[in-house]
């Protein structure tokens, strides 16, 4: 059933044959515009700090193409006008949990994104700006784990706050919070080791740094052997965590739209 979801929001995302386009222009325009930076800064040496312009330039198309495509703002608003219209009630008769829904759509969405945008966008940037692969095969199956743990850390922080935004009855405060945390705590377009030391050391054990700098990083061979194995372990702890606080907030959500009558 669940498969289904998945088919239809693919099915959806595809009908919609020129958001794909405007995608993947203003996507790119964004990484152009990082890129432009980070060769401004770099000068002649063609390096920061140890990263070379072709790593840093990687490091943002990750970024923007990959752990940039769950649109999890869109999310927190169909919740949002399914709890303004009533039709969120209809959810709770189904014969399959409405998180669950969530996800399988929003996996219909990424298949969508990763397909139609990403791949072209590998094709444009890697011949013109030189993306480098992943530090050698190890790294590579590392990263292709992260990934799904970043989306999955990504999509529980959305549906706390899809949740918070039903007892709220306004979802656009929780999307402006949310918007400013991801763009800020996640390093996913600039390196966290850019960081100052002391947000650097604030960041590096929220969640928001699983959902884009760890992926990146590990995806390039910037972190040790031994600490991608903690990384790892602490970013199934995290998803664990938020599974718990996203399960209380929804069943207590359920019971506020029950007892209401909603």
């Amino acid at each position: 059933m669940y498969y289904l979801c998945f088919k239809s929001a693919l099915g959806t995302a595809i009908a919609y044959r020129t958001r794909p386009v405007l995608s993947l222009l203003s996507r790119s325009m964004f990484l152009i515009a990082l890129i432009s930076i980070w060769k401004t800064i770099s000068g002649q040496s063609g390096s920061i700090d140890g990263a070379s312009l072709e790593e840093l330039a990687t490091y943002s198309f990750i970024g923007v193409f990959f752990l940039g495509s769950w649109r999890w703002e869109v999310m927190l608003r169909d919740i949002n006008e399914q709890m303004r219209s009533g039709n969120i009630t209809m959810f709770l008769l189904w014969p399959m949990r409405y998180p669950l829904y969530l996800f399988a759509t929003a996996c219909g969405n990424l298949a969508f994104e990763f397909i139609v945008v990403g791949l072209p966008a590998i094709g444009i940037f890697g011949l013109f700006y030189g993306l480098v692969p992943p530090a050698n095969l190890f790294w590579g199956m590392l990263f292709a784990l992260f990934v799904p743990l970043s989306f999955l850390i990504m999509f529980l922080l959305s549906l706390i706050g899809g949740t918070v935004a039903l007892r709220l009855e306004k979802a656009e405060p929780i999307e402006w919070f949310l918007r400013a945390s991801i763009t800020l705590l996640s390093a996913a377009f600039v390196p966290l080791w850019f960081y100052p030391q002391t947000l650097r050391t604030i960041v590096a054990f929220l969640p928001f740094a699983w959902v884009g700098s760890y992926p990146s990083a590990v995806y390039l061979g910037k972190v040790s052997v031994e600490h991608v194995f903690w990384l790892g372990a602490g970013g199934l702890l995290w998803a664990g965590g938020l599974a718990i606080v996203a399960s209380i907030l929804w069943k207590a959500a359920v019971w506020k739209l029950v007892a209401a009558g909603e």
